[in-house]
């Protein structure tokens, strides 16, 4: 069901879930923060393009916190995206 048994409850409780689940939702919110003053206050293809990139920032902390290896295909395709949000930041 939704809901949760008071065991499962209790291990979420514990195993401290809720501060993780609070400081994504503060990152989360931060985020969202910065792409609603980028729109203002700059280009909104810049603002959206920026956005819409977002999961290289959990890749690069995988990265950097884990010791995470891309493939070549994911180093290809964060190339690609930040070489992108470059021109696009230079064209505009």
């Amino acid at each position: 069901g939704y809901g949760c048994s008071n065991s499962t409850c209790t291990d979420f409780l514990r195993e401290n879930h809720v501060l993780t689940a609070i400081l994504v939702g503060v990152l989360q919110f931060t985020g969202l923060a910065a792409y609603a003053m980028g729109a203002q206050i700059g280009p909104v293809s810049v603002a959206a393009a920026s956005f819409s990139v977002y999961p290289v920032i959990p890749v690069v902390g995988g990265l950097i916190l884990f010791k995470e290896r891309l493939a070549p295909r994911q180093t290809v395709g964060i190339a690609s995206a930040l070489g992108g949000l470059a021109i696009l930041g230079l064209a505009t």
